[in-house]
């Protein structure tokens, strides 16, 4: 009965979201796709052994490439030319964050225009499309693609969740950029996906300070050097204390069986290909296997 009335609840808050937040145009229709396989770069700190691999750069070639966040700012970018690009994170687009993420995003884009000499679709919600700034830099390169989607957040019964995963009105409740790649390649019918360079290996780097201050490590390739830092808040704002840190976390890996739960739904194998990772969601390969296997 209790798991009913919740459902329930949930069920009637994914319809105010629908009506007042999803938007329903499908951009994804405009993707041309010839391949049934794709590869997502996450940014963790194999990544950086992976890019001077030459075996694994060659077999990655007969797949699709998708890269996330910071990576154009990495030579390899130019070396790879990713088809898809992902930004999910409000800090890309916000007001009110710190300086470090206006530089940030401003690399970013900035990248993005100057490097893309290949057609390439970015991937990005319709909340950022209230923002002018990132979209007049991109505008300067007609090679860039926007392709917008809904990042709304569904919870409850799986038919209802499935269903609204299926109309590309929202995705599961992710906290991370890897969740929504997946989601948005799925939707362009993909069949299998490949996953390297996503460690998730943050517990073991949290602590509290003698302040009570929350500090977590989250290392990427290029920055494997990187302290131990305190989070963000919501949109930016102060920072999150050590249950928040927890939680998203707890988000993030719950999320991630739901991503399984639909894929399956859809005959999708995501294959995690990274060592040590933390996500326990996906089926495994080594990547000599993957190499060895891959056309």
């Amino acid at each position: 009965m209790l798991k009913f009335l919740t459902n329930t609840r949930l069920f009637f808050v994914g319809l105010i979201k629908i009506i007042f937040l999803s938007k329903f145009k499908n951009l994804h229709k405009t993707v041309p796709v010839d391949k049934r396989e794709v590869i997502i770069l996450g940014n963790g700190p194999s990544l950086g052994d992976l890019i001077e691999n030459e075996p694994f750069l060659s077999h990655i070639k007969s797949l699709d490439v998708l890269g996330v966040n910071a990576f154009c700012d990495h030579p390899c970018f130019e070396k790879i030319k990713p088809k898809y690009y992902m930004l999910a994170a409000p800090d890309y687009w916000v007001d009110g964050v710190k300086d470090l993420y206006i530089q940030i995003r401003t690399s970013i884009f900035g990248n993005l225009s100057k490097k893309v000499d290949w057609e390439m679709y970015l991937f990005i919600p319709w909340e950022a499309k209230k923002k002018k700034f990132w979209q007049d830099e991109l505008a300067k390169n007609p090679n860039i693609k926007i392709i917008f989607f809904n990042m709304i957040p569904f919870e409850g019964g799986r038919s209802f969740k499935h269903f609204c995963f299926n109309k590309r009105l929202g995705v599961p409740r992710l906290h991370n950029v890897i969740g929504p790649s997946i989601m948005n390649v799925m939707w362009l019918n993909y069949t299998k996906i490949y996953l390297v360079g996503v460690e998730h290996s943050w517990l073991p780097q949290i602590s509290v300070d003698e302040n009570n201050y929350a500090f977590v490590g989250q290392p990427h390739f290029y920055d494997k050097d990187a302290k131990p830092d305190r989070m963000n808040g919501v949109d930016g704002v102060g920072h999150r204390s050590l249950h928040e840190i927890i939680y998203k976390f707890y988000l993030t890996f719950k999320g991630y069986f739901e991503v399984q739960a639909y894929a399956k739904e859809k005959q999708v194998e995501i294959i995690n290909l990274t060592p040590d990772s933390f996500i326990d969601a996906f089926p495994r390969q080594k990547l000599d296997i993957f190499i060895k296997n891959t056309k």
